[in-house]
């Protein structure tokens, strides 16, 4: 069954470890919360075992943490998708158009697209040491407005 991590750091941490106990071998993670992804990076480190794959969705804090963990993890890689957060957009619109009857072409299945993958040279993944670490650079706002949203 799926870890739940209740998407806060914290839980995940504390789930994955239990994983980690119950599991040996582990040869990926994909992970439904990029926020929280931190929390099973350190449980892994905690545990004392490598850092596998990883897939979830973007954010500053894990793609510097990945950079930070890289170096004594030479099999951690980071692929991250779109964090989905424009989403809510995008629901608005049909919920408005469907309560007014108006037509609204915007598709009702969405791919998030794959933002940054640590094994593609012109995709790797977006740390800004300086911004918050809640930033999403998957966003549809310039990095000033992500920036100014979070901080």
């Amino acid at each position: 069954a799926p870890i739940d991590t209740n998407f806060n750091p914290a839980d995940a941490q504390q789930n994955v470890a239990g994983a980690l106990v119950q599991f040996p071998e582990v040869d990926g993670v994909q992970a439904e919360c990029g926020t929280c992804s931190p929390g099973g990076f350190q449980a892994f480190v905690q545990a004392e075992r490598p850092l596998v794959p990883w897939a979830s969705d973007d954010n500053n804090e894990l793609a510097c943490l990945y950079y930070d963990l890289k170096e004594t993890n030479p099999d951690f890689e980071l692929i991250t998708t779109a964090a989905r957060n424009w989403l809510s957009r995008v629901a608005l619109h049909k919920a408005v158009a469907a309560f007014y009857d108006l037509d609204n072409t915007e598709p009702d299945v969405w791919t998030m697209p794959i933002v940054e993958d640590s094994t593609n040279p012109d995709m790797q993944p977006v740390c800004e040491p300086d911004a918050p670490l809640g930033a999403i650079w998957s966003s549809l706002l310039s990095d000033e407005e992500v920036i100014a949203a979070v901080s």
